[in-house]
């Protein structure tokens, strides 16, 4: 995992990498900040720009608003239904202690 807080801490092996101009990218907090980085490397300039139109369009940034509460509901029905399916198999046994079939 990484903290993009802590891009100060990067290791020879983290620079090597690159790993610390990403991070740098990612942190970005405007867009000519985000292409100043950018510049520096293809990839990071079509990343840049897929970030850039990605945000830009607000169809998409509905659907993925959309996709995220949809999985966070989603989550949350399961762990419902977890927790309701336990229920179930404590109240079975008990029922089955008593002598009820259930």
């Amino acid at each position: 995992m990484i903290d993009l807080t802590q891009i100060d801490k990067a290791t020879a092996d983290d620079k090597a990498s690159e790993l610390d101009k990403w991070c740098r990218l990612f942190k970005a907090k405007t867009w000519d900040e985000l292409k100043c980085i950018a510049k520096e490397d293809r990839i990071m300039a079509e990343t840049a720009e897929a970030i850039y139109i990605y945000n830009s369009d607000e169809i998409i940034q509905k659907r993925c608003q959309d996709r995220e509460e949809y999985l966070a509901e989603k989550n949350w029905y399961e762990e419902q239904l977890k927790k309701k399916d336990s229920e179930i198999a404590i109240l079975r046994e008990k029922l089955k202690s008593l002598g009820v079939e259930p």
